[in-house]
C-alpha cells in the first residue's frame, strides 16, 4: 500500500483521529490531515486514492451505522473504495455539569454523541425527573 496520508475528522484527540493514528503505526505513515466532516474524508479520499487512506466510523453501537459515511461509499461505488480494516474502540464519553444534576434541562452536543449516551441520558431523566 503506498499511500502517503492517512484523512480523518478531526480535530486531534478525536476518536477518529485515535483510530487514524492506529492505522498509522501499523503502515508506517506519519502524516495525518483533517477533514471537517466524514462525509468530505470519503469524498476526498474517493478523489485521490493513490494519496490518501480516509479513516471514518462506519458503525457504532449506539447509534448503527453511520449515514454520512454510508451514504458518500454508495455514491463512490464506481471508484472502488477498499476497505483496509478495522479498528473496535471503547467510547467513553464524559458528561459534565458545574451543580445539580437536576437542573440539567437541555443536553448539547454532536448528534452521535447523544446517540451513544442515550441510554445514560433516559436514566439521567428518570432520576432527576
Amino acid at each position: 500500500m503506498d499511500v502517503f496520508s492517512i484523512l480523518t475528522l478531526g480535530p486531534a484527540g478525536s476518536f477518529s483521529d485515535q483510530a487514524a493514528r492506529y492505522f498509522a503505526r501499523r503502515l508506517g505513515i506519519s502524516e495525518l490531515d483533517y477533514a471537517n466532516s466524514n462525509d468530505e474524508v470519503v469524498r476526498r479520499t474517493l478523489e485521490s486514492l493513490d494519496r490518501h487512506m480516509g479513516v471514518v466510523p462506519f458503525e457504532t453501537t449506539g447509534g448503527g451505522l453511520v449515514p454520512e459515511v454510508v451514504r458518500e461509499l454508495i455514491v463512490g461505488l464506481g471508484k472502488s473504495p477498499k476497505l483496509y480494516g478495522e479498528c473496535v474502540m471503547s467510547i467513553v464519553q464524559c458528561f459534565a455539569h458545574k451543580g445539580d444534576l437536576s437542573q440539567v434541562k437541555r443536553v448539547v452536543t454532536h448528534p452521535q454523541s447523544i446517540l451513544q449516551c442515550q441510554n445514560y441520558l433516559e436514566r439521567l431523566r428518570m432520576t432527576h425527573p
